[in-house]
């Protein structure tokens, strides 16, 4: 864990390398793919072009983690760096989330931890994203997006606005992210 924090803080101050010419990701193309980080937001990217099916609007974010622009990078380790934040930080529980029957097994248990962390994760990626999107476009500015009804027609929903008024599918979107980040941080920095 201390190696993943002093990761993220060194990369947050590198610049260029005067040996090469280079920030760290070029340098690094190759070796990357042995660092358990990108390892893990490679993972986490993949997961993301599984839930979203390429088209138009997104064929540039439909490639390979190391084809991706920094920028984009930087986003799934973000996303790394919250799920870290959140596994130290939600007390793993001991009781079913819906039912309240204590959980039994270590398989219950880590699912139930896992999904505590991605709906906190869903939720601040939401709120993270409104704040971003309002400093741009306006405070209540609606930012419409495309979802299925109860009926299964397709709808147009507002997507900014507050977590607990989030269409359903909005909401699953983030909490799936959340579980997927989730996944790489055990699989590869725990």
């Amino acid at each position: 864990m201390k190696s993943f924090k002093k990761f993220l803080i060194e990369q947050s101050q590198s610049s260029i390398n005067p040996q090469y010419g280079l920030d760290y990701y070029s340098r690094q193309e190759v070796a990357n793919m042995n660092d358990p980080v990108h390892m893990a937001a490679l993972d986490i990217h993949d997961a993301w072009m599984e839930r979203n099916p390429k088209a138009d609007y997104n064929a540039h974010q439909h490639v390979h983690y190391q084809a991706l622009p920094k920028d984009e990078q930087e986003k799934d380790i973000a996303h790394l760096k919250t799920v870290a934040e959140l596994h130290g930080s939600i007390p793993v529980p001991s009781t079913h989330p819906i039912t309240g029957e204590r959980l039994t097994t270590q398989e219950d248990i880590e699912a139930a931890h896992s999904h505590a962390v991605a709906d906190e994760f869903g939720r601040r990626a939401h709120e993270e994203w409104r704040a971003g999107f309002e400093a741009k476009s306006g405070k209540g500015t609606p930012r419409m997006k495309s979802a299925i009804d109860e009926s299964g027609e397709e709808i147009s929903v507002n997507i900014n606005v507050p977590w607990d008024q989030l269409h359903p599918q909005w909401k699953d979107e983030n909490y799936q992210a959340g579980l997927a980040a989730h996944e790489a941080f055990k699989k590869h920095i725990l």
